[in-house]
């Protein structure tokens, strides 16, 4: 969908061109239906402990692929965790299991330029 001629979103990509940068955001078109849609599955759920983690880990490392800055990331990190709260998700697990993704891959994060101090404090900033 191309909403103009320096933009357009490509599957969960909103791509735009800003004074000559590409800038990379994650699109997701469920945000503009008319009804809310269940994207994770809830902290009771039967599904084992470990998967329900590996949400956290995974669309942390999904939106660091996807986002080229530091505020993107931390903005998506924000809705990520406010969805996840909505699920009975706790503030301590998303912490723990975002460091991980962080430490498990440090090239999708480098081009952050941050340390892993950093990081904590700027997702913690995010999502208080």
């Amino acid at each position: 969908i191309n909403s103009d001629h320096k933009s357009a979103e490509i599957l969960d990509i909103d791509v735009s061109l800003n004074h000559n940068c590409f800038k990379t955001n994650l699109f997701d078109k469920r945000k503009n239906f008319s009804f809310s849609c269940i994207r994770f599955p809830h902290i009771y759920s039967q599904l084992s402990t470990n998967t329900k983690n590996n949400v956290i880990y995974n669309q942390v490392l999904r939106i660091g692929k996807i986002c080229n800055h530091i505020t993107f990331f931390n903005n998506q990190a924000k809705i990520l965790y406010d969805d996840l709260r909505q699920r009975g998700y706790t503030k301590q697990s998303f912490l723990s299991f975002t460091l991980k993704a962080f430490k498990s891959h440090p090239r999708v994060f480098k081009k952050f330029f941050i340390s892993k101090h950093q990081f904590v404090h700027q997702i913690n900033m995010a999502i208080t």
